[in-house]
């Protein structure tokens, strides 16, 4: 025989302990405060054994406290009272991420790579060797500018040994120049696009995640 205690607040049982038996009669186990000699019911899972009102016995109740259950992808929330139950469709398991929120994610990533290899410099043989340009907004504007006048002009670039300096350009050598960085800039934007439609059409987070953000 044992005793099988139970809180003082809650009524739900915490723990068994063998019987003390009354010095005076042996037979007879010693009273104990917030326990019961009534055997315990049989509990499954997330269910909890609480003293009745009277006493007596033992009711079954829910126990899923310290529960965590998702109402969405971002609402999280946990089970912090007793006979609180999980509300119908909750997951126990966090749910997937909406893939539209996926999607937009990623096209922003892939917008924001291309907008910074676009400014990061191009390359033209313009002066008869391989040089690399400047591409910044400011750059394409400036040299914008100077094509537009069509005057020969210093315009800064890089030789082969890594040499930033202005160099003579002629009218037809800074054309040349503006033509190979507008032609290397549509040829980024065409695989941001391209990269982009991909995200637009995938139908699992495989497929997004498969799409490369480097350029």
């Amino acid at each position: 025989m044992q005793y099988h205690h139970f809180d003082s607040k809650t009524k739900l049982y915490t723990h068994s302990s063998p019987v003390v038996m009354s010095p005076k009669n042996n037979k007879k186990p010693l009273p104990t405060a917030f326990a019961l000699f009534v055997d315990l019911p049989d509990l499954e899972k997330n269910q909890a054994a609480r003293c009745n009102k009277d006493r007596t016995g033992w009711d079954v109740i829910p126990n899923y406290l310290g529960t965590k259950y998702w109402l969405s992808y971002d609402e999280e929330r946990e089970v912090t009272e007793i006979d609180e139950l999980v509300p119908e469709g909750a997951f126990l398991d966090r749910p997937d991420e909406p893939i539209g929120r996926v999607k937009s994610r990623k096209i922003s990533m892939l917008s924001n790579a291309i907008s910074s290899e676009i400014q990061s410099g191009f390359k033209s043989d313009a002066l008869g060797s391989m040089h690399m340009y400047p591409s910044t907004e400011t750059d394409q504007i400036n040299l914008a500018g100077l094509v537009a006048i069509s005057i020969d002009a210093a315009y800064v670039c890089e030789d082969e040994q890594g040499v930033w300096d202005k160099r003579l350009h002629t009218t037809a050598q800074l054309k040349k120049v503006a033509i190979d960085g507008a032609m290397w800039k549509s040829a980024l934007l065409d695989e941001f696009r391209a990269r982009r439609d991909v995200v637009e059409k995938a139908i699992t987070v495989e497929e997004i995640d498969s799409v490369s953000e480097t350029y």
